[in-house]
């Protein structure tokens, strides 16, 4: 990786670096000296724009993630009312694939997160996001939807990104977008914020 000047230059060099190295062997085989050499820059340099290992995998996991939803919220918005939804869907199961770097960060995050105050609050946010998201496109696709159907949506694209970085040969990511969007479309009580579109209570 070339050296490059100024300092938000050379923050976003070593980010790359640490998002490349964290992609391809996980939290568990990332030493700093990697990240300076993948970067380009000593490892005092390193620590003159960053004050820990942490902060530079946390920042690394933000370039992963952020870049991925800029993309998946770009093209939903590109798209005409009423087709937002189905979308997101197959943008969301696809992802991992769009974007191999997050898949496997998020994947190398959600092991850490047991381990880390910080991650797992990184992760909660991030996940917090990606739920607010879905639940304002079910609102504006099918005026509503039940508690927990933005919860379920982003669980189906979480898990199938990490299940794609676990084994990429073991999941057909379009057939699971269609398959997301088919089960959708079939349970009008998944999109039914009344009280009709409910469960009766157990007496």
């Amino acid at each position: 990786m070339p050296k490059v000047g100024g300092a938000e230059a050379r923050r976003a060099q070593v980010k790359r670096a640490a998002l490349e190295i964290l992609a391809e062997r996980g939290f568990a085989d990332l030493p700093v000296k990697d990240i300076a050499r993948r970067a380009g820059v000593s490892t005092g340099v390193l620590y003159h724009y960053f004050s820990s290992k942490d902060e530079i995998l946390l920042e690394a996991l933000g370039i992963a993630f952020r870049e991925a939803d800029e993309v998946l919220r770009g093209r939903v918005a590109a798209r005409p009312p009423g087709h937002r939804l189905p979308t997101y869907l197959q943008a969301a199961a696809t992802m991992a694939c769009e974007h191999p770097e997050a898949a496997r960060a998020l994947l190398a995050a959600v092991g850490q997160a047991q381990a880390s105050d910080e991650v797992r609050a990184r992760l909660a946010a991030l996940f917090a996001s990606f739920r607010a998201y879905a639940q304002d496109l079910l609102q504006q696709e099918v005026g509503g939807a039940r508690d927990g159907a933005a919860a379920l949506i982003v669980a189906a694209g979480i898990g199938l990104a990490c299940q794609w970085a676990a084994d990429p040969d073991a999941v057909n990511l379009p057939a699971s977008g269609d398959v997301l969007q088919s089960l959708l479309a079939a349970s009008p009580a998944a999109a039914d914020p009344s009280p009709a579109g409910r469960p009766e209570e157990v007496k």
